[in-house]
């Protein structure tokens, strides 16, 4: 799995730059494994209909080329290599791992507008959610230089076992 990894670009993808790293579980061997099943189920579903079975594959390198499939798109559109993910440019506006309080960490996410107003409401941060520099994602995305360290400042003195049942009761990753 590993080997695949380092093959076909995701361990590049997963790592920061000039030092790739492996997912943190062997994903080839288990998409290997689910796409395999898939196949059979397939070949299952012909034989009924047809009398006639099938040989069935599953390939580890082909499974990893499909996880790395979005960056190779994102170069043959534009023509710029996409970099590794802790350098990237996010997506999304807020799609990051806090640090909350006694060192805990948390993975926060407010990829719309209506997540967006939500999280500003839990962390009591109307200022950040009328703000007109962070009307939509796209501007959210923009501001990523500030509003991440803003974010952070805020959510760093909050505990993470009374935030964690709020976020899940508004739906905030």
């Amino acid at each position: 799995d590993e080997v695949v990894q380092m093959m076909a670009g995701l361990a590049y993808m997963t790592g920061p730059v000039g030092r790739p790293q492996r997912a943190g579980t062997s994903v080839n061997d288990i998409m290997g494994g689910m796409f395999g099943a898939l196949g059979v189920l397939a070949a299952l579903f012909q034989r009924n209909s047809t009398g006639r079975g099938k040989e069935i594959q599953s390939a580890l390198f082909e499974n990893c080329v499909l996880l790395s499939a979005q960056h190779m798109q994102q170069y043959a559109v534009t023509g710029v290599a996409a970099n590794p993910m802790p350098e990237r440019i996010s997506a999304w506006g807020i799609y990051d791992t806090f640090e909350l309080a006694g060192g805990r960490l948390m993975f926060t996410a407010a990829t719309g507008d209506a997540p967006w107003k939500e999280l500003c409401e839990i962390l009591q941060r109307p200022d950040l959610y009328l703000d007109p520099r962070l009307k939509t994602n796209n501007d959210r995305v923009l501001a990523r230089d500030w509003l991440i360290p803003e974010l952070g400042a805020t959510l760093k003195s909050m505990e993470a076992g009374a935030l964690a049942p709020v976020f899940e009761a508004r739906q905030i990753p």
